[in-house]
């Protein structure tokens, strides 16, 4: 006799809260990454590269930065601006009467830089990535996700990111879990209708917990990541100033949409 698909998601994830509550949780993993990104605007200040990720990139460079990569703007493609400081040189005299020189913030100009969307030319060392073949990663592009590989920037693992009809999933790791999560994203948002903006934090628990019955269900690899789920539960719950174990109560309850229903399955309608 079948299982019913919710019945073992649901199963699924009281088998995971039972482990978490019972206190058997395996140690976290060192979570693999794809090598370090090595990008200018990781030296960007953080509004300045709020103001890429606003811009829907990863990648941002001013003209000369392209060039010096073999890349060329696009024709016709506008640019948009950041803040650069402006710095001029003085000379000063240290505690020992010795002159030197030091740089003085004097203020801030605009720089116009063009997104690596808006390039073309030599294939970058990061557009060379590949990603495993993940459990439903087919699913996620039929859901027309635009789903590839990030080098690791120290900041996040991965992300989703949905803009009208347009979405797409960033993976600075090769780890399932992590594509797991973001796919859980995805199908959250096909469940309400609309995500809330930033890290929230009841979405991230409801992602994380998809992840884990995800993995439990189609996954393929062998170590187990309830450890690292648990700490990052746990975080989210901490914000929130709440006990994670009624956290998870009321994603079973139903009372806060959990991202998996019968459409996240493989083979039929998935997460």
């Amino acid at each position: 006799m079948k299982t019913n698909r919710k019945e073992l998601i649901q199963k699924t994830l009281q088998h995971i809260i039972g482990l978490f509550s019972r206190g058997n949780v395996p140690k976290a993993i060192k979570i693999a990454t794809f090598p370090t990104l090595d990008i200018p605007s990781n030296r960007w200040s953080l509004s300045n590269r709020i103001l890429m990720y606003l811009h829907n990139t990863e990648d941002a460079r001013t003209w000369k930065q392209w060039q010096k990569v073999e890349r060329n703007v696009k024709k016709e493609e506008k640019a948009f601006y950041i803040f650069a400081p402006r710095k001029y040189k003085v000379k000063c005299e240290d505690d020992n009467g010795e002159e030197n020189e030091k740089y003085v913030l004097k203020g801030f100009s605009v720089l116009p830089v063009f997104t690596v969307e808006q390039t073309e030319g030599k294939i970058l060392d990061y557009q060379q990535l590949e990603l495993p073949k993940f459990p439903l990663l087919d699913k996620a592009r039929e859901w027309n996700i635009d789903v590839s590989a990030i080098g690791f920037s120290s900041d996040y693992y991965g992300y989703y990111q949905s803009s009208g009809e347009q979405e797409k999933i960033r993976l600075a790791s090769p780890h399932e879990i992590v594509f797991f999560h973001e796919l859980a994203h995805s199908s959250h948002r096909r469940v309400l209708g609309k995500l809330k903006n930033g890290q929230n934090e009841e979405q991230e628990i409801v992602a994380e917990l998809s992840a884990q019955v995800l993995a439990q269900i189609v996954g393929t690899q062998i170590e187990s990541t309830l450890g690292n789920s648990f700490l990052y539960i746990r975080s989210y719950a901490q914000r929130m100033r709440k006990d994670w174990s009624s956290l998870f109560i009321s994603v079973i309850s139903g009372r806060k949409s959990i991202a998996l229903d019968t459409r996240c399955r493989k083979g039929g309608s998935q997460t």
